[in-house]
């Protein structure tokens, strides 16, 4: 369908530490015989016999890395570290780090998904080999899918007016899968979110996710209260299509940690603001697309988002500048990031 196949391949690991070890995809790889390899699972194991296959030794590879501090920790002999995550470093370094360094070692391009991840992956590459990393190394963003998630400006129209959101009214939305990893950041985030809306009237909340877990309870129990049960609204976990209309509808997006959710919320234009971390201020090539909120700190993140809507609600024409905004991020879709990719693979073949 549209030219793509899809092949199953047997694994076997823990699905909730995305390790999956297999002995068939470097085979199954090689029956296509590929022109181009482009390898997505290089820390999670899943690909292993690729490198190894001498029917592949030849053929274009790009593996892809997106580790950023927000996931682990990835070095043990880190100071402060707590017994169970020094453990977890170590781990990683002894199971995921071999196949880490032998896939950077191969490959023809290494793309990078934040400003962090070089410095991570190089400490699992041999001090030798380093400089040869370092000029395969090609930083790009995670992105976005132009079709779902570019502005629309009558979907906005249309999603707010459902949503019974008036011309005054700022949105704020905060969207994540409610994992259990990820209850602490999401808590920190609620935390700020609620103590800007205690503030400002003309703030409201979209909150997108929820499940049945402890976390999501709470936040149900929270925001269906008389207080808050006409300027909160909550959804499940949604698919590309609603959340492309929640991200219309929303005027700001709110994100602790990367996800690909923060690519798509500045595709639609909505204004992004992200914690300062470094793991997602290369997002924002200017001001007027999104700002930073100190890691960690849900006063700082309150704060913030008074700060931006004020200044929401002072701009005279809203609608312009987030189209606006949304031109800007096309930078960040699919397409460009694709081509741009391409572009660097074809110079480093070249030469």
């Amino acid at each position: 369908r549209n030219g793509l196949e899809i092949q199953w391949v047997r694994s076997h690991g823990v699905r909730n530490r995305h390790f999956y070890f297999e002995r068939q995809v470097g085979a199954a790889v090689a029956d296509y015989e590929p022109r181009l390899i482009l390898w997505f699972g290089p820390p999670q194991i899943f690909g292993r016999t690729i490198p190894g296959n001498p029917a592949l030794k030849h053929t274009p590879l790009v593996i892809f890395m997106g580790q950023n501090r927000r996931m682990q920790a990835f070095d043990w002999r880190e100071p402060d570290l707590s017994l169970f995550n020094r453990g977890k470093a170590l781990a990683y370094q002894l199971i995921r780090g071999p196949l880490i360094a032998r896939a950077c070692a191969v490959a023809h391009l290494v793309v990078t998904n934040t400003q962090e991840t070089p410095d991570i992956v190089r400490r699992y590459i041999a001090q030798k080999n380093r400089a040869e990393f370092d000029t395969k190394v090609f930083p790009c963003p995670l992105g976005y899918d132009p079709a779902a998630f570019g502005f629309d400006a009558q979907r906005r129209v249309a999603v707010r007016e459902a949503l019974g959101h008036g011309p005054q009214d700022v949105v704020a939305l905060l969207t994540s899968r409610f994992a259990r990893e990820k209850h602490a950041t999401i808590q920190l985030v609620f935390d700020g979110l609620m103590q800007a809306l205690k503030t400002h009237p003309a703030m409201k909340a979209l909150i997108v996710g929820l499940g049945d877990d402890e976390m999501s309870v709470h936040i149900r129990e929270v925001c269906t209260s008389p207080q808050w049960e006409s300027r909160i609204h909550l959804e499940p976990f949604s698919d590309r299509t609603r959340l492309s209309e929640l991200m219309h509808a929303s005027d700001m997006a709110l994100f602790a940690r990367p996800s690909i959710s923060c690519q798509e919320s500045l595709g639609t234009g909505a204004f992004g603001i992200f914690s300062d971390d470094g793991s997602m201020d290369w997002l924002l090539e200017s001001d007027e697309d999104g700002c930073l909120f100190r890691t960690g700190d849900s006063a700082s993140l309150a704060a913030t988002l008074l700060d931006v809507v004020g200044r929401e609600l002072d701009t005279p024409n809203r609608e312009a500048v987030r189209a606006n905004r949304a031109a800007r991020a096309v930078r960040l879709d699919y397409d460009h990031l694709i081509d741009r990719t391409l572009k660097k693979l074809s110079d480093v073949l070249g030469a």
